[in-house]
């Protein structure tokens, strides 16, 4: 990974706490999504504001900008900077450029953390709520509608639809090594899409079925079941050709948009547009438009996003894994997936149920004894004990549970974890934003209309 090199003038600048905890938070995956990290990054940059002081006899919009970019340095040092993060950091330094040489520092911070505020409020929470009614207009009763992932704005757009009453099944599409599309389903669960005998009654009143579009059970031209009665299914990204023929339309989350209308966004997006192309399925992006680019990309070969090789592996079969670290020692720190953290440990998967794997390997040391003590004869003295750590012990699992633990060691052995793809703009219907729902030949126009904030 390559990491910006740090100017003179940023040199002697401490890193603020909250930048640590972000970017921290970001390494590990914990703030994943597109949204989630710019307005956790914002927040950050807000505290900072506040907190800082320029040196004696120097202006605050001088300063300032070296004393943020030594800040963003580190954030992009645990996490490559994504597009929206990008567009509103350069946001952030043309408002701290315009500031008046005549307004004191504590008006121009006040400003500044205000300006902030009102940044997270019109472009992406306002826009979220703006593209979740337009969204709500594109689903129909009896509806089937397949997403990939984890998105926080389809998940805004599904529970907004849910609320005004329709009646839609969903399928959720997921893929390793993160199973994101797990928090989708117990969003979705929760806000009662599940809830089978409540639409069941709905649909059974005679008022209800007399007002339902007579295709309603033919709906999606034809394939398979209609989602009158709601539900929500999960399944790996392996069923995706047989659980597209169920779908009516697509929705998907995006990291960002280029100019030439090509969509970035998770591994494995462009293979649910391409396969929703092919069952001619209508794929609908719903998308803010601070995270559209004027920058053009053709492929995910050029521009892409290494994440941690060990992520890939995890024992089959273990509940929730995830790649953040085994916990079994405070020494295995959340911070693993770090930049700094990875040449110390090697992110290894984690079991959250620690209480079976502590069980497993006492059960483990307990037979190893047993059978030792079968095998002395009479009047041979009993061997003391092996007393291991806590993280001798995980990793002495860990090598039992998974094949490629030492892959590191290995010749020519390499795990490559993408992390990012890009779709065609041709498998793109349309995108909606807070300006409208768009053709991806549009990006241009809203990019120059919005070329002061991007």
């Amino acid at each position: 990974r390559k990491v910006a090199k740090l100017s003179s003038s940023m040199m002697g600048i401490a890193i603020h706490p909250r930048i640590k905890e972000v970017g921290l938070r970001m390494a590990t995956m914990e703030v994943s999504g597109a949204n989630a990290r710019v307005v956790s990054v914002l927040a950050a940059f807000a505290v900072v504001i506040a907190d800082y002081t320029p040196p004696p006899q120097t202006a605050l919009y001088r300063h300032l900008v070296p004393h943020l970019s030594a800040q963003i340095n580190f954030l992009v040092y645990q996490r490559p900077m994504s597009t929206g993060m990008g567009n509103a950091i350069r946001w952030l330094k043309s408002q701290v450029q315009n500031i008046s040489a005549d307004m004191n520092d504590d008006e121009a911070k006040s400003k500044l953390v205000t300006m902030i505020s009102d940044y997270v409020k019109e472009r992406i929470t306002a826009a979220g709520d703006v593209i979740a009614e337009l969204g709500v207009e594109k689903i129909q009763d009896g509806d089937v509608v397949l997403t990939y992932g984890n998105s926080s704005t389809v998940q805004r757009l599904l529970i907004a639809a849910r609320d005004m009453g329709r009646r839609f099944r969903v399928i959720v599409v997921d893929s390793r090594p993160h199973n994101d599309g797990r928090k989708l389903v117990h969003k979705l669960v929760a806000a009662g899409f599940s809830d089978l005998d409540a639409a069941a009654a709905a649909v059974s009143d005679s008022s209800d079925m007399a007002s339902a579009p007579a295709n309603l059970s033919t709906r999606g031209k034809g394939r398979g079941r209609n989602g009158l009665y709601g539900g929500v299914t999960y399944a790996p990204i392996t069923a995706l050709s047989f659980l597209m023929r169920e779908a009516s339309k697509v929705f998907l989350g995006a990291e960002a948009f280029f100019a030439n209308g090509a969509m970035l966004s998770r591994a494995g997006t462009a293979m649910v547009a391409l396969s929703a192309h092919s069952f001619h399925v209508p794929v609908i992006v719903p998308c803010e438009t601070y995270k559209f680019s004027e920058k053009i990309q053709l492929d995910a070969v050029v521009s892409n996003e290494l994440g941690v090789p060990d992520a890939l592996m995890y024992k089959t079969g273990v509940s929730d894994a995830e790649p953040v670290g085994l916990h079994c020692s405070p020494s295995l720190a959340e911070m693993e997936y770090s930049a700094y953290a990875r040449d110390r440990y090697s992110a290894r998967p984690r079991w959250n149920n620690r209480s079976s794997l502590a069980s497993d390997i006492a059960g483990e040391a307990a037979s190893v004894v047993v059978g030792a003590a079968g095998k002395r004869g009479k009047g041979t003295k009993a061997a003391a004990p092996v007393v291991m750590s806590d993280e001798a012990k995980a990793l002495a699992r860990l090598n039992i549970s998974c094949p490629l633990s030492e892959w590191r060691s290995t010749h020519n052995l390499r795990l490559m974890n993408l992390t990012q793809d890009i779709t065609p703009p041709e498998f793109v219907s349309v995108i909606l934003t807070e300006v409208g729902m768009i053709p991806t030949t549009s990006i241009p126009v809203v990019l120059r209309e919005y070329q002061d904030q991007l």
